[in-house]
């Protein structure tokens, strides 16, 4: 029974991976930067103190110019984020993707601020009389 129900469970969600992004959806690989774009700015909204109005006013800016920058409307997300959640296995693959650059880009600001660590540590060398 367990056999019958992992057989059909992977039928059903390869399915899913191969089905084509429809004209109008941003692609996945686009949908990555898009989201991490997003994501960057929400953690620096998360930053600023302000009232929530404000804050809301300001991410819906962020976003808009994300969007822009990157040649899309927010009907062209809107319009994308409906088909990638009725198409989880196709969404799952583009997170993953934006949580590996995010852990990318942290990792490459945490390693100027180790190296200045170490070059502010005494050094451990031992002068030999």
């Amino acid at each position: 029974m367990f056999l019958l129900a992992l057989i059909i469970a992977s039928s059903f969600f390869g399915c899913n991976r191969s089905t084509k992004v429809p004209k109008g959806v941003i692609p996945p690989s686009a949908m990555v930067v898009v989201l991490t774009d997003l994501h960057i700015a929400d953690a620096r909204l998360g930053e600023i103190r302000l009232r929530s109005d404000s804050l809301q006013n300001l991410s819906k800016r962020y976003k808009s110019d994300i969007l822009d920058r990157h040649g899309y409307t927010s009907e062209d997300f809107e319009r994308s984020m409906v088909f990638y959640l009725d198409h989880p296995v196709i969404f799952d693959d583009v997170y993953e993707a934006v949580i590996d650059t995010l852990n990318l880009r942290q990792q490459k600001l945490q390693k100027p601020k180790e190296e200045e660590k170490e070059a502010e540590a005494p050094s451990e060398k031992v002068a030999k009389p």
